[in-house]
């Protein structure tokens, strides 16, 4: 009655109960205005979250793929790099590494080892047994030269050793061990391996692989297995 401005006579009543109907109809229209509104604000901020979230995920994907990608790269890069520096076979530096590491000379002697009658080896025993012997004589070279010493195989039954050391009679006296200690190996077959090695010293010249090459023929014509 007080929101009509009637007072609670017989005829505001009666009026009351004819504008009643009105009156819910209107706030009922009302209410379900504002409701509307408010799915409709829902359903907007629905399809922006979810539309940030497709966002989100596309971003995450695309990061994840690319992680791979670079991880591939990277897991390639780093196997390329192993294949080039070392030997395939005897695990040894490869002849690539060693092209490289002649080159910028951080060392003081070279040393070029040639296994004796090696063809006569896998002509006899078969090319696996001479795969077995070039393997063999690789890792007693690196167990019995030492740290001051890196082993490359650079072609073949052939081996270069980049020494860092002080003078020639070292150089020399490591040679001679390591020609020992390959002639004491002990094959199944009873079969005889032997090694001839050549060897320079910065101090005799800037061409120290022509020097120690030659010093191999030497000691190959000087009957094999022997040191120069």
């Amino acid at each position: 009655c007080l929101a009509l401005g009637v007072s609670f006579s017989s005829e505001g009543t009666e009026l009351l109960l004819k504008e009643y109907p009105q009156l819910i109809k209107e706030q009922n229209r009302a209410a379900a205005y504002q409701l509307n509104e408010t799915l409709t604000d829902s359903r907007n901020l629905l399809i922006s979250e979810k539309e940030a979230l497709r966002q989100h995920y596309m971003i995450a994907s695309i990061m994840a793929i690319c992680a791979v990608i670079l991880i591939c790269l990277l897991s390639l890069n780093f196997y390329f790099y192993l294949k080039n520096k070392y030997d395939s076979l005897t695990k040894v530096l490869s002849r690539r590494q060693f092209d490289k590491d002649y080159v910028r000379g951080n060392y003081t002697g070279l040393m070029i080892c040639d296994i004796d009658y090696f063809k006569k080896c896998n002509d006899t025993f078969g090319h696996a047994f001479g795969d077995h012997v070039i393997m063999t004589v690789a890792q007693t070279l690196i167990k019995s030269s030492g740290k001051n010493y890196d082993v490359y195989r650079y072609g073949g039954e052939e081996f270069c050793i980049l020494a860092k050391v002080k003078d020639q009679d070292v150089l020399l006296q490591c040679a001679e061990k390591l020609r020992e200690n390959i002639e004491a190996l002990k094959w199944d077959n009873d079969m005889h391996v032997t090694i001839s090695i050549g060897t320079a010293f910065h101090t005799e010249g800037d061409k120290l692989f022509s020097i120690a090459d030659q010093r191999l023929y030497q000691s190959k014509n000087s009957g094999r297995n022997c040191v120069n």
